[in-house]
């Protein structure tokens, strides 16, 4: 009886599997970046007992995080259309869960860095 290796899933499925990850990576990437860029015009409120922060105080935060952002994408991107699937998946696995802790963090940054309250 010889052992013939079968593969994990038919090469359609896994392609279509790849375009999926790299599809979901891309929206994530996009909306973020068009939140960022919305979160500029959010008003700035300011305590009476410091200074207001110039309106260009968000800029730095989204374009940072927008663009540390890239790495995992150019990650994902890699290495989803490799060979070896386990170390793969793993890899893009970890790459999505930074992008959206970046995502997460660089709104949140972008946010409080000029200032943000809740006006009643």
């Amino acid at each position: 009886m010889d052992y013939v290796h079968k593969p994990l899933a038919p090469e359609s499925e896994f392609r279509r599997g790849q375009r999926r990850t790299v599809f979901s990576v891309l929206v994530v990437l996009l909306s973020t970046w068009f939140l960022l860029w919305a979160i500029q015009g959010v008003p700035i409120y300011c305590a009476l007992a410091f200074p207001c922060p110039k309106p260009e105080a968000r800029v730095f935060p989204a374009l940072l995080f927008g663009g540390l952002m890239i790495v995992p994408l150019v990650i994902i991107i890699l290495t989803s259309f490799g060979r070896t699937r386990r170390l793969n998946r793993g890899l893009v696995n970890g790459s999505f869960v930074v992008m959206v802790l970046l995502a997460l963090i660089g709104m949140a940054a972008t946010l409080f860095s000029g200032g943000f309250g809740i006006g009643f």
